[in-house]
């Protein structure tokens, strides 16, 4: 994703670690386990979150 110009590693680092620590997002949004210490950096809000994924899918619609 990074190579194709999706999102940058930090954005993907971000949505990644909300969507895999219940710490960060909670029991009802997880899709995995905690692993280590909780994640450095600041975590997505569901709103970034979502505007994450609306930016990926868009930038592959508008894909030659």
């Amino acid at each position: 994703m990074v190579k194709l110009g999706y999102a940058t590693l930090e954005e993907i680092r971000r949505f990644k670690a909300n969507a895999e620590d219940p710490r960060i997002s909670g029991l009802n949004a997880v899709h995995g386990v905690p692993r280590g210490p909780q994640p450095r950096g600041t975590p997505m809000s569901e709103q970034e979150g979502l505007a994450f994924v609306v930016h990926i899918f868009k930038a592959y619609l508008d894909r030659p």
